[in-house]
């Protein structure tokens, strides 16, 4: 039973994260550029098992606060 547990954990965190790639397919940019904002800190991520992740909901955060950017009027 706690096996099982942990494997559905597991499953449900893997679902909420994604890779450079994935990431990269969902900004409509390059993996380079995913990790550039990485390295800036303008999007945030860390390493499991050796791979950059992200969790989804930080790759929708920068979609919105990018947009948000776009919609600000000049003066």
């Amino acid at each position: 039973m706690v096996q099982t547990i942990a494997t559905q954990w597991l499953s449900l965190a893997e679902d909420n994260l994604v890779g450079v790639r994935q990431a990269a397919e969902m900004l409509n940019a390059s993996q380079f550029s995913v990790r550039r904002w990485l390295s800036q800190g303008r999007l945030r991520g860390c390493r499991v098992a050796g791979r950059i992740k992200m969790r989804r909901s930080e790759v929708l955060r920068f979609i919105r606060s990018y947009e948000d950017a776009q919609n600000v009027p000049v003066l």
